[in-house]
């Protein structure tokens, strides 16, 4: 077996093939791992979710429309419960003013009127 034995020259052919695959596909790797194109394609892949989510969310809303309606309303309810709070212990203190300030009336006229 010689240099020029026609079966290590194809296997040096192949051995070149082989090689000239491998680096093209460690190329391939390496622009496909760099910082730049991980975050490209890792941005990609969140708005490609963000977006499926949102047309999965308007295809439940046009399903459901009460529901989402409540859903809506509980999550404003929630987010407002302060000034909510606010505003149902300011008319109760109104209210009970204004009762007192009536009975008062009512009950000095009641006065008024036995005497």
């Amino acid at each position: 077996m010689t240099d020029t034995d026609p079966r290590i020259a194809a296997a040096d052919a192949e051995a070149h093939q082989r090689r000239i695959a491998f680096l093209s596909t460690v190329a391939l790797a390496k622009d496909r791992l760099t910082p730049a194109s991980l975050k490209a394609e890792a941005t990609n892949t969140v708005l490609d979710a963000a977006l499926d989510g949102i047309e999965d969310a308007k295809q439940i809303a046009r399903d459901n429309p009460f529901k989402v309606l409540a859903f809506v309303a509980a999550l404003g309810a929630i987010a407002a419960r302060r000034p909510l709070w606010a505003l149902t212990r300011d008319l109760w203190a109104k209210g009970r003013e204004t009762y007192r300030e009536y009975s008062a009336k009512f009950t000095a006229e009641d006065d008024h009127a036995q005497q």
